[in-house]
């Protein structure tokens, strides 16, 4: 086991849109209504606004089949689901609140009924979090860690809207084999 302390810093805004069960189920909304609801509708903790680390996962594993990884003959995606983890779940945005509202036309549920107002929470650019990978398995390369997040954040990124917001490079990238940190 070792782990990887990583710094990404978003190159594009970061959009938040977690599930709100108070908009679920009320039928027609208005647009006032909607945008109030995607002011209260952000990841955020007692410390503040969050990312939830399964963004960050989801990320790594379609940057991985974007870059064509392999573990022998091989895919490296299941490799990397199975033995890859965050730490912290809920990383720290650094921010109390969101930057913007974004308003866009959609579909809610996707492909279903007419074009409704979507309104989103977003951060700008430059918005930026520090987390660990903890790889369970030795055997995997901490250089294909790497590179599949590389190609995730600059092709895939993460959140709402994506991927046009919530792309992201690395700034940081530190092994740690020893374990000791």
């Amino acid at each position: 086991m070792y782990k990887i302390k990583n710094i990404l810093e978003g190159i594009v805004p970061y959009g938040h849109n977690p599930y709100n069960s108070n908009a679920q189920g009320k039928g027609k909304i208005a647009e006032e209504e909607r945008e109030e609801i995607a002011k209260q509708n952000i990841y955020k903790n007692k410390e503040g606004c969050f990312i939830p680390a399964r963004h960050f996962k989801a990320c790594l594993l379609q940057g991985c089949g974007m870059a064509g990884l392999k573990y022998g003959k091989k895919g490296l995606y299941p490799y990397l689901n199975g033995a890859v983890f965050i730490d912290p779940l809920e990383i720290p945005l650094h921010k109390d609140t969101y930057d913007f509202i974004y308003k866009r036309m959609g579909r809610v549920p996707p492909k279903t009924g007419g074009l409704v107002p979507i309104y989103t929470a977003c951060f700008n650019a430059g918005w930026s979090v520090s987390f660990n990978w903890v790889v369970m398995d030795d055997r995997l390369s901490a250089k294909q860690i790497k590179e599949a997040i590389e190609q995730g954040g600059l092709l895939v990124g993460i959140g709402n809207n994506r991927p046009e917001y919530g792309r992201f490079i690395i700034k940081e990238w530190e092994v740690n084999k020893d374990g000791n940190r």
